[in-house]
């Protein structure tokens, strides 16, 4: 009885905590930058306009860090939504679904006599705090059945 119990409270603890796990990102893009300042954008689509979005950029160092690094999330055709320069991450509430641009902007570090440096995007939709609070309540089922099994089996091990 007690196994189907612990089964049963580690079972809701997991569907509780699954839906904050859900959101796949928008945009995931790596590139690199080889001329002495450059710019490249990348089209993506926003389906859930109901959700903020984070977009973040990445210096990733490889070879070279950038001597400047810049990010612009635009709607298509339209506004600037949100810009970070060097690495971080911006946050921008999509006013409707549908395509919008990311442009880096960017000016590679030297490498060996050659300009090269290598960059990531990532745009994804912020989960909102009623996501955030089934995950935390899930894994504190998981935490308290774990507890009460290690209880019990202490119990069993000192008599």
């Amino acid at each position: 009885m007690k196994l189907k119990l612990n089964a049963l409270a580690l079972a809701a603890g997991l569907v509780v905590a699954g839906p904050a796990l859900a959101y796949d990102p928008v945009l995931e893009w790596t590139g690199s930058m080889t001329s002495d300042f450059e710019s490249l954008s990348m089209n993506f689509t926003i389906t859930d306009d109901s959700l903020p979005h984070v977009a973040s950029l990445v210096d990733t160092g490889f070879l070279a860090p950038f001597d400047f690094l810049a990010l612009g999330v635009f709607k298509t055709g339209g506004a600037l939504m949100g810009s970070v320069v060097g690495s971080g991450s911006v946050t921008f509430d999509p006013p409707t679904a549908g395509s919008y641009t990311a442009i880096v902007f960017g000016e590679p570090g030297a490498f060996n006599g050659f300009t090269f440096s290598t960059f990531g995007v990532t745009v994804t939709p912020v989960p909102e705090p009623e996501t955030w609070a089934m995950l935390l309540a899930g894994l504190g089922l998981v935490g308290m059945q774990l507890r009460r099994k290690l209880k019990s089996a202490e119990k069993v091990t000192i008599n």
